[in-house]
């Protein structure tokens, strides 16, 4: 029975636990209901502290009924015990509540709202912005942010002229959160410009936070009408609101606006002027580089950086000298930097402002020497071509760094290197020298690796190489070990090298190539052991005399000669007439070192009658063996502007071995060559008359022409060596024109004209100075023959200027008789831009050329305009 009556109990405790847990308990000190509805006020207020200290929501309709109460201190605790037990049921007791005369009930009713509020509670929070008291005020503007949409932007708008700052200020906020909706943006892009009238001015408001707010509004609406407002914010007294207006003009894309944020360059503000770089360059406003320009200069480091981060984007070619220019600024931070942005943006356009400055005597070595390595890795032949000139610079350090920089641009090449060796044993300075050699040294050993390749190619280009090296200073030991290589290519070049830089050291290794049974090899052997001046090889050049190539042959007999023996002449002397002019010129050289006087009548032959390299050579040779001839002939050659043949005569002139009686008369024929030079000018200059014709003429190079037969023909031809004296052979000239041409006709005589050939040195040439000036004129020249016939512009060059070229239509032809050899010219006038005018006088000369008569001139000089005849126009004859 116990245990049964045990578990009947223990089951009446079970459903009780349950029905505990599903209906709520009362409270253990029950709120009297009584007093909510008719206690008395102080009793009112105490239920509702035991409400809300309870949290007893089941008399939540009870409190919400106290908002009727005539007592706004019961109300007011009303409306907060609704505030902090209520929820969405009691979104109609705070709707109540915003309606009621004391603020206290308001705040908590508008809190209520925002916080709980469900359904349409828009217009009641609109509604609440008119509330007299500026807390309600406030929170119904939070709450606008969290229940509003593109509804509540004009009216939020409006309200923004709030008296009280805060509440201004959380309205923008709530604006700023509603125009994250497109619709939003949409309804404030509606509004007039009167209407954002309390927008506008809350940019100038007191409180930088508020003007700070008014910038993310006008930001987030994405409203253009905002430029011109942001541009005045850039002139705030806060920089955060100069910063912030930048930043919202570069949301714009504001490029009306890139002036003005140029202007922010100079603010007193790192931040702002930091800022300021950035936004034009995401604006890309690439006409502003000026601005940027001017704060490399700027005196905060970070700024600079900034500056050269800008330019190197907008990459204006104009900006290129002050980049460069940062390469010497005092921080090695900005130096670096600018290092950097010229090696991204590097090309041929930087090299002048960084030579610029590399070559200013006040740059610092160690920014020279950045100046000259950033232009050798912008390389090209033009910076080659400026770094070359550098090297004639007046100051050591200059040179020192476009040597430098000039190895870079290209290694291993030719020029490059020939300028190297140049200056290590020609510069004024011993660094420079010092320099030199090392670059030098630094060839020598590549070139040595490639010329002992086994990779053809390889090979052939240290081949190359060495062919520029070999006058290195320390280039002999690597040409010793060349003559002794295992590659034929390689040995011809070590021996080829020893003719430009002869040296004791090369003559075993080229005594042994003398063995070798390639002529090309013996050759170049000879030749350098000629140039070495080595008297134990006699005995091997002499044996080579007897090859059956010439050119071994001519090798051996120039080396002999050069060691005392004259066993060569006969081989010498039988390739004075050989065609290939190099061949000429060494046989030259044989006889004058082997001192062979009968070689006299086959030199004077070579003087008159060769190449102009041939000729100077074998004047040279003719002066050396005694002969004044050889001396007039250098003279007359050192007097041509022709290089390098002018060059050549004058160093042969300079002989120290030529004989003292030749020396001495050197002077004299000079002097005695400058008289002939200058030629006479006639007392009264010479004229002829061009007469009209309106015959046709036929080219055809005979004097045969009925106008020719009517006109006067002038001679009294002279002499250029006797200008005093009428020529035996006489020419006669004369010259007529029409609508289009204008003609020549010159009738030369030649008694031996029957012997004229092709290979003829027969020319006649006529000058024409429409214009009178000395500096240009037209020259036309014409052979008896017909096959050689040309024009040019005769005219004084600059040392830069191009030689000015000119095709005339002009037609020619020479018809050669018993008697002599005439040619007819037709000039077409427009092709010299100029007409024939009786009132203009043009200048006229005529010049005539025999290889077996004397040359003969009209008058003075055919390249002395001042010594011209005149050249007149008249009606027909």
């Amino acid at each position: 029975m116990r245990a049964i009556l045990r578990s009947v109990n223990t089951r009446i405790v079970v459903i009780a636990l349950a029905c505990a847990a599903i209906v709520p308990l009362a409270p253990a000190h029950a709120v009297d209901p009584r007093a909510l509805s008719a206690g008395t006020v102080k009793e009112k207020i105490a239920a509702l502290d035991q409400i809300q200290t309870e949290a007893t929501r089941v008399y939540l309709p009870e409190v919400s009924r106290l908002l009727d109460d005539p007592v706004r201190e019961v109300r007011s605790k009303a409306a907060d015990v609704l505030l902090n037990l209520g929820d969405g049921t009691c979104t109609d007791s705070y709707r109540k509540g915003m309606s009621d005369a004391w603020w206290k009930v308001r705040l908590s009713a508008v809190q209520g709202l925002v916080r709980y509020g469900e359904g349409a509670v828009l217009d009641d929070l609109l509604k609440a912005l008119d509330d007299s008291y500026w807390q309600v005020r406030w929170y119904a503007a939070t709450g606008i942010a969290k229940h509003g949409d593109e509804r509540a932007v004009a009216p939020v708008v409006s309200h923004l002229k709030d008296e009280n700052p805060q509440v201004a200020e959380e309205l923008l906020w709530t604006l700023n959160r509603l125009l994250w909706r497109e619709e939003a943006r949409a309804a404030f892009l509606k509004l007039s410009d009167g209407e954002l009238t309390p927008l506008t001015r809350l940019l100038s408001a007191q409180d930088p936070a508020v003007r700070l707010r008014a910038i993310w509004v006008w930001e987030a609406a994405r409203d253009a009408r905002a430029v011109p407002l942001l541009v005045r914010a850039l002139d705030d007294p806060n920089t955060e609101v100069r910063v912030r207006a930048m930043w919202a003009l570069e949301q714009f894309r504001a490029g009306d606006a890139r002036f003005a944020i140029e202007r922010a360059l100079a603010d007193p503000e790192v931040r702002v002027r930091l800022e300021a770089v950035k936004t034009l360059v995401r604006l890309n406003a690439s006409d502003t580089v000026n601005g940027l320009v001017s704060r490399l200069s700027d005196p905060d480091e970070k700024v600079r950086i900034y500056a050269l981060w800008a330019l190197e984007r907008m990459n204006d070619p104009r900006t290129y000298p002050d980049i460069a220019r940062a390469l010497n600024d005092p921080s090695a931070r900005v130096r670096g930097y600018a290092e950097s942005v010229i090696s991204h943006t590097l090309g041929p356009r930087y090299a002048g402002p960084l030579l610029t400055l590399g070559t200013q005597e006040s740059t610092p070595p160690e920014v020279r020497r950045t100046a000259f390595s950033l232009v050798a890795r912008a390389g090209d032949e033009q910076i080659r071509t400026a770094l070359r000139e550098l090297l004639a610079h007046p100051s050591w350090q200059v040179r020192q760094e476009a040597v430098r920089a000039l190895a870079e641009t290209s290694p291993h090449d030719g020029n490059i290197i020939d300028a190297l060796c140049f200056l290590e044993s020609g510069d004024a300075s011993s660094e420079v020298r010092q320099t030199a050699r090392a670059l030098l040294g630094r060839e020598i050993a590549w070139c040595g690796t490639a010329t002992a390749s086994a990779d053809p190619v390889q090979r052939q280009a240290g081949v190359k190489t060495f062919g520029h090296l070999c006058e290195a200073r320390d280039a002999i030991p690597l040409a010793v070990r060349m003559a002794r290589s295992e590659y034929p290519e390689v040995r011809l070049a070590a021996a080829q090298a020893a003719r430009r830089r002869p040296d004791a050291r090369l003559a075993p290794a080229l005594r042994d190539l003398l063995d070798e049974q390639n002529p090309e090899m013996q050759k170049a052997a000879a030749l350098g052991l000629g140039a070495i001046g080595d008297a134990q090889s006699a005995a091997r050049l002499k044996k080579l005399l007897g090859s059956y190539d010439a050119e071994v042959r001519l090798a051996c007999a120039w080396a002999l000669a050069r060691t005392g023996h004259a066993d060569g002449v006969q081989t010498a002397l039988s390739m004075l007439t050989d065609p290939a002019i190099e061949n000429q010129k060494l046989a030259v050289e044989t006889l004058v070192s082997a001192n062979a006087q009968r070689s006299l009548p086959l030199l004077m032959r070579l003087v008159s009658d060769s190449e102009l390299e041939v000729k100077a050579l074998a004047a040279w040779a003719v002066a050396r063996l005694g002969e004044k001839k050889g001396a007039e002939v250098l003279v007359a050659l050192a007097s041509e502007n022709i290089e390098p043949i002018r060059s050549h005569a004058a160093s042969f002139l300079e002989d120290p071995l030529l004989p003292a009686a030749i020396r001495a008369e050197i002077p004299a024929i000079r002097s005695a060559f400058a008289v002939q030079k200058r030629g006479i000018r006639e007392v009264i200059p010479k004229t002829i008359t061009a007469y009209r014709t309106t015959v046709p003429i036929e080219i055809d190079g005979r004097p045969d022409d009925r106008i020719w037969l009517t006109v006067q023909q002038k001679d009294a031809f002279i002499s250029i060596d006797d200008p005093k004296s009428k020529a035996s052979a006489q020419t006669r000239i004369a010259v007529v024109y029409d609508e289009k041409n204008i003609y020549f006709l010159v009738v030369a005589d030649d008694p031996q004209a029957r012997s004229l050939s092709l290979n003829s040195r027969d020319f006649i040439t006529v000058s024409l100075n429409p214009s009178n000036t000395y500096h240009e004129w037209y020259q036309f020249v014409i052979h008896p023959f017909s096959l050689v016939k040309y024009c040019y512009v005769w005219k004084f060059y600059r040392d830069s200027e191009p030689e000015r070229s000119w095709a005339p239509g002009w037609k020619a032809a020479a018809a050669v008789s018993d008697t002599g050899w005439s040619a007819e010219i037709a000039v077409p006038l427009t092709d010299m831009r100029a007409a024939p005018d009786p009132s203009r006088l043009w200048g006229f000369n005529v010049h005539r050329e025999s290889d077996h008569l004397p040359h003969t001139t009209w008058t003075g000089r055919i390249d002395r305009p001042d010594q011209f005849g005149t050249l007149l126009f008249g009606e027909t004859p």
